[in-house]
């Protein structure tokens, strides 16, 4: 059983979802099978407090859906947006942080190996212009060479993401890249045909909690196909567990 944070020490509130809350492979092992589809997103936030929303459900969304996306969910819920374009929808995205208010919790950019330097440079600077104090994180597992120098010199954050390897975060959750900051996101690879196993799995968590130095939050996105429910709810509990 994980030990519980020690009295006094500061540790970082994790949030646990997936990429999108909506899974064909969950009606009937999440969702009661006959659950209205415009209940889901309403059911999914009983039971955890972030999603990452793909990029063309969200660029696809009518203003009448965003609202009630917002009255779907609670105060403490948070919603990431996927871009993976190198044209950012500036208006767009206005749009929806505008709508969904408190609930906006930041944009994921995923990095195309194809986007050069010079392009990621002209995108970070509008994502940031638009996105203000909000959460920029980028993904940049597949980028091309001089990426990383870019994303450096703009002070965004890198998506944490787990080593294929050493099953540990990549940047590690040591705070040796990069100071305090208010939210974090770590994209954690899930399939329904084989959960993690607990040990691994509160390995990760526990790194996320404890954090040096503490992040406000951090988001867990369980991502793939088909995530497993059970490692969201695992992860979940290890998080409560450990008082995050």
């Amino acid at each position: 059983m994980p030990d519980a944070q020690p009295a006094g020490e500061r540790v970082t509130e994790v949030l646990v979802g997936a990429n999108a809350w909506r899974h064909a492979e969950w009606i009937g092992g999440f969702y009661p099978e006959d659950l209205p589809e415009e209940w889901a997103l309403a059911y999914y936030a009983n039971e955890f407090r972030t999603v990452l929303v793909p990029e063309d459900q969200w660029q696809a969304a009518a203003s009448e859906v965003l609202i009630q996306w917002y009255d779907d969910t609670h105060e403490h819920f948070r919603f990431l947006l996927e871009l993976a374009g190198t044209s950012p929808p500036v208006d767009r995205l206005a749009g929806v942080q505008r709508t969904l208010r408190e609930r906006f919790g930041g944009l994921v950019l995923r990095a195309r190996p194809e986007t050069t330097p010079r392009q990621m440079n002209h995108l970070l600077r509008d994502l940031q212009t638009v996105l203000g104090s909000k959460t920029l994180v980028v993904d940049a597992r597949h980028a091309a060479t001089g990426i990383e120098d870019v994303i450096r010199a703009h002070g965004v954050q890198r998506a944490r993401t787990v080593d294929a390897d050493t099953g540990d975060w990549e940047p590690a959750m040591d705070g040796s890249n990069r100071g305090h900051v208010s939210f974090d996101v770590g994209l954690v690879p899930s399939d329904s045909r084989k959960i993690w196993e607990l040990r691994r799995l509160r390995e990760l968590v526990e790194r996320a909690c404890r954090r040096i130095p503490p992040a406000e939050q951090t988001a867990l996105i369980f991502e793939g196909k088909s995530p497993a429910i059970e490692d969201l709810r695992n992860a979940r509990t290890i998080a409560e567990l450990l008082g995050c």
